[in-house]
């Protein structure tokens, strides 16, 4: 019997799946921390999970590319003709669309003396709050795309 961990398909599954909770983690976090004024201090701690936020992206993307063009797993086809996964691609691209600006800001605007109170625009809320909600709309696709 083969290990456990031994299966390629099994690690990029792990993989995308760590990935995916560091997104939605950290996207989370960012939504519920930012208030209309923060203190420097704040807006660098947010730009810590906003890299946290780019790695977690960056994890799935290489794993689920992997997965939908290697032989590792389920055919290439399979994806291919599957209009979900295109969906679940908009919507994950959508996010990081949505998802510049705020890092823009959080890199611009944490240095300085920490206790400074920095005025955060609307817009960051929306963004955040926009990007909370297409990813609660993630597990909707891919459970489609699996039996789509």
């Amino acid at each position: 019997m083969e290990p456990l961990f031994s299966s390629p398909f099994l690690l990029l599954k792990i993989a995308h799946y760590l990935g995916i909770f560091l997104v939605v983690s950290t996207v989370f976090s960012e939504w519920l921390l930012v208030q209309p004024q923060l203190k420097r201090s704040e807006v660098l701690r947010l730009s810590k999970i906003d890299a946290g936020y780019g790695l977690g992206a960056i994890i799935v993307v290489a794993a689920g590319l992997t997965m939908w063009l290697s032989d590792i797993g389920k055919p290439t086809e399979f994806y291919d003709r599957n209009v979900y996964i295109y969906v679940k691609l908009a919507v994950f691209t959508a996010v990081g669309l949505l998802s510049i600006y705020p890092t823009i800001w959080f890199v611009k605007n944490r240095k300085g003396e920490q206790e400074d109170l920095v005025e955060v625009p609307k817009i960051i809320q929306t963004s955040l709050t926009v990007e909370v909600l297409l990813l609660l709309t993630m597990p909707v696709w891919a459970v489609l795309m699996v039996y789509g």
